[in-house]
């Protein structure tokens, strides 16, 4: 068994599943959410993740698809993920 780090940004539930907007945070930092999600994906994409890319990363970290590294970045997830899809 290896230990990895992974350092995610920024990420919530998207609109699809507004249950589970709901159930993450209170109604004031959901709030929150709805307002800062467009603008870090805009103004500092490198910190933004999908939830279903962080997803992604985490099970194809476990398969042991990138095995040289054990600290990965939000960007350098973003760029790994990008070979998979």
């Amino acid at each position: 068994m290896q230990a990895r780090v992974y350092r995610a940004g920024y990420f919530f539930p998207p609109k699809e599943y507004p249950q589970d907007r709901k159930n993450q945070r209170s109604a004031t930092l959901g709030v929150v959410d709805n307002i800062m999600t467009p603008v870090l994906k805009c103004v500092l994409p490198a910190s933004y993740t999908p939830t279903e890319n962080l997803g992604t990363f985490a099970l194809e970290l476990a398969k042991g698809r990138w095995p040289d590294k054990d600290f990965y970045r939000n960007a350098d997830m973003q760029v790994l993920v990008k070979e998979v899809e």
